[in-house]
């Protein structure tokens, strides 16, 4: 790619994998979604993503243990609704996640009823302590 000023650089591109039955309308185990997991990562995934499962289980939870049985493969959710959760629960939950998966881990915010994306749960993180395990806190849009 030919960046700003003439200069050439080079990109990288990584491809992550959907996980969960949920996206197609086909709920799946919890233990099927790990083992999707625990797949990706040996297929050579970077990453692996499960949307906020409405039928039953908890993403967070979910991914949680995918972490423990995974050494590499970046995890991500998206979107976890926070409204119906209290901010410091769903941030000491996302920092427990966290500590199983011992790397990063990506999820996704929906927005407040006020429609302040993410300042409560922001705040929550910073409160709980869980700024000392890095969470990026990310808002969806609308």
């Amino acid at each position: 790619m030919l960046a700003p000023g003439g200069c050439w650089m080079l990109m990288s591109v990584r491809i992550a994998m959907g996980v969960g039955g949920e996206v197609i309308g086909a709920p799946m185990s919890p233990q099927d979604i790990v083992d999707d997991v625990v797949r990706a990562e040996a297929d050579g995934f970077g990453s692996a993503w499960s949307v906020h499962f409405s039928r039953g289980v908890d993403a967070l939870d979910v991914l949680a243990v995918a972490g423990a049985r995974t050494s590499r493969i970046d995890l991500g959710v998206g979107i976890v609704p926070t409204y119906p959760r209290h901010p410091l629960a769903l941030a000491q939950q996302a920092a427990t996640t966290q500590a199983f998966c011992g790397r990063l881990l990506t999820p996704g915010w929906g927005r407040t009823p006020s429609g302040h994306p993410g300042m409560i749960l922001a705040w929550a993180v910073m409160v709980c302590g869980c700024a000392s395990a890095p969470i990026p806190v990310r808002s969806a849009p609308g």
